[in-house]
């Protein structure tokens, strides 16, 4: 069995104040919600955190936590699974690529979902375009252009 790594950068947690920390789970074994849930755990009355995964059951190990659960979407399969197996639930959220988002499929989303996020949108007209959906969160590789056009407001 290969070892499982919880980033580095966990340790620093009590000296990032209080930013909301997105923890985007890679792969499929359950050591990897395990490991992190461990890291977590001391600063889960102190801080928000949220947590997205690709394999949805790495996120049961956070059900009935102060932790936001999000359901990533990659593919259209995945989109069509989850909006069947989830249809009459309500969920924190998702992380959808964003080639995934039109208007109906927002919609459907909303019906289920907390929060939409999305990723990865570089162009500042496709950003605008998402904003216009109801998207709550975008993830960039390219924060200063999307600041530039307006796109992003400084916190």
């Amino acid at each position: 069995m290969k070892a499982v790594a919880v980033g580095p950068g966990l340790r620093h947690l009590p000296e990032i104040g209080e930013t909301e920390l997105v923890l985007d789970l890679k792969g499929s074994r359950t050591e990897v919600s395990e490991k992190t849930l461990e890291a977590i755990r001391p600063f889960l009355d102190a801080r928000r955190f949220t947590v997205c995964a690709r394999s949805w059951p790495l996120l049961d190990a956070f059900a009935g936590l102060p932790v936001r659960r999000l359901h990533s979407i990659g593919t259209e399969s995945e989109l069509r699974c989850f909006l069947e197996r989830f249809a009459t639930d309500r969920l924190d959220g998702v992380s959808v690529h964003e080639r995934l988002l039109r208007p109906d499929t927002v919609a459907e989303l909303r019906a289920i979902v907390d929060v939409v996020l999305t990723w990865t949108v570089n162009r500042p007209a496709r950003a605008r375009e998402l904003v216009r959906l109801g998207v709550d969160g975008i993830v960039t590789d390219d924060v200063a252009a999307l600041s530039q056009h307006g796109i992003l407001a400084p916190a």
